[in-house]
């Protein structure tokens, strides 16, 4: 039996119940229930997520590869115990900016974005415009925008189609495409990691990757 771990967040528990869809179409020999797990004060979700797996709590948990890709670079003595054993297949790695519809002018706007990539790109676009953290989820960003404590908000494609509020009535969205170097940076890259040691479930993981996003990410980063 494999346990694999999600937390109280609508964004990975929806990737997670996909994930374990996935695994057990593809593998239905192989028996997948979902765990909830804990997320510590000053920790994010996938760090929990990553250090559930470290000790043993969880087999395995499903993150995007962009985060474990910065879990290597801030947190390598956590990141080195874990592997990507599964890679689904690549999303959409470019971001939509969503607006009110019939909202004024976009200049001078407050904008909340889901990382520091999606600021710099926004900012190079528009002037004048005040670029903020995005604290919540895509439905939750969307709420705050309804409810006019943001004029915008620039996030990541994928995410928000994984969370179906690409299609919200009284929204607009305007798509900016991303790129191959963004997929193989990891972004809207879902994978299923575990911990190195655990060989028996690495060799039924493995077999399950998507072939041309691995073939994608094995380019130099």
């Amino acid at each position: 039996m494999a346990v694999i771990g999600t937390v109280a967040d609508r964004l990975y528990e929806a990737r997670t119940r996909k994930a374990v869809s996935e695994i057990k179409k593809k593998c239905p020999r192989l028996p997948v229930v979902m765990h909830k797990v804990c997320v510590p004060k000053g920790e994010n979700r996938a760090e929990a997520l990553v250090r559930a797996v470290v000790l043993r709590d969880i087999d395995a948990a499903v993150i995007e590869l962009e985060e474990l890709y910065d879990m290597e670079q801030r947190l390598s003595q956590l990141a080195e115990n874990v592997c990507a054993a599964l890679i689904f297949k690549a999303g959409n790695p470019g971001n939509v900016l969503i607006t009110r519809k019939h909202a004024a002018k976009f200049g001078h706007a407050v904008v909340e974005c889901d990382s520091a990539d999606a600021m710099r790109q926004l900012e190079k676009i528009y002037d004048g415009i005040i670029c903020r953290a995005a604290e919540h989820d895509a439905a939750a960003e969307i709420n705050r925008l309804e409810s006019g404590l943001c004029d915008a908000l620039f996030l990541s494609t994928d995410r928000v189609k994984i969370l179906r509020c690409d299609r919200m009535r009284g929204i607009s969205y305007r798509y900016y495409s991303g790129s191959e170097n963004d997929t193989r940076r990891g972004k809207a890259v879902w994978v299923v990691v575990t911990r190195k040691d655990n060989s028996g479930l690495l060799s039924v993981l493995s077999r399950l990757s998507d072939r041309k996003t691995v073939e994608v990410l094995a380019k130099s980063r």
